[in-house]
């Protein structure tokens, strides 16, 4: 899925996996948003959001602490390309080189994921 989105985007693996290691991660678990809305960057929903249009097909999702709405994703995959995409309006993330520390960081985490001890 990630690769997926990165794919879409341009926007390096590594840098989604890092997003949304620090977005949709409450506690070492899924946060409630990720979960219940597959809106791995908390991304919010208003009546213009670009986020209703395909290929996202956001709707109007759970409430936020300040009240406002997350747009809820239909599938795990639609959230994470839509996480990719605005990542990629602000500008395309690439680690400095392969042994970087956020690289190596961003892969023990996959690989821990991958390995059921994540």
């Amino acid at each position: 899925m990630i690769k997926e989105a990165s794919a879409q985007s341009g926007v390096s693996w590594e840098a989604i996996l890092t997003m949304v290691h620090q977005e949709a991660t409450l506690n070492g678990e899924m946060s409630p948003v990720a979960k219940d809305n597959n809106n791995f960057g908390g991304l919010k929903w208003s009546a213009n959001t670009q986020w209703q249009q395909a290929p996202y097909n956001g709707v109007k999702g759970g409430t936020s602490e300040s009240g406002d709405h997350y747009t809820k994703f239909p599938t795990k995959q639609q959230g994470l390309n839509a996480m990719a995409a605005l990542m990629a309006q602000y500008g395309k993330v690439v680690p400095s080189s392969p042994e970087s520390q956020f690289s190596r960081t961003a892969i023990d985490w996959a690989e821990s994921i991958r390995d059921g001890i994540a």
